[in-house]
């Protein structure tokens, strides 16, 4: 399945990334990591949705991915983690500092998108949890 992601057709590697997102085998996070930086739209939406399926096993080649040279992929990287919200029970705290070190970034639509992901964060992790740390 992962030869897919080699194809010529943008539409193929769509699907292919959407296929390995409904596999969820944490063997194709790197694949996935690296469609991060592709031009077309559908193929990083769909690279970012198999990942947030996947999960936390793909954490921390996601938040590398913050550092990148290519804007488009830290900019991916910040959108996925924040979509990563919707994983329940998922420890995103190490997430935190990483993204807040993009408010240094010098393209300001990563600036954005990191700033999206720190509020999802908060909202679903930090927030609820506020009170079981001042305990």
């Amino acid at each position: 399945m992962t030869a897919l992601l080699n194809d010529k057709s943008p539409e193929v590697i769509a699907s292919a990334a959407f296929s390995l997102g409904e596999i969820a085998s944490p063997d194709c996070i790197k694949p996935l990591v690296s469609l991060l930086e592709k031009d077309d739209h559908n193929i990083r939406r769909n690279a970012i949705e198999a990942l947030v399926k996947i999960g936390e096993p793909g954490l921390s080649l996601i938040i590398k991915a913050l550092n990148d040279q290519n804007w488009v992929t830290r900019n991916s990287a910040a959108i996925c983690l924040g979509e990563m919200t919707a994983n329940t029970g998922m420890n995103l705290h190490a997430a935190l500092g990483p993204l807040l070190e993009r408010f240094n970034d010098s393209n300001s639509i990563v600036k954005s998108s990191a700033a999206l992901a720190l509020g999802r964060i908060y909202k679903t992790s930090v927030k609820p949890n506020i009170n079981d740390i001042r305990r």
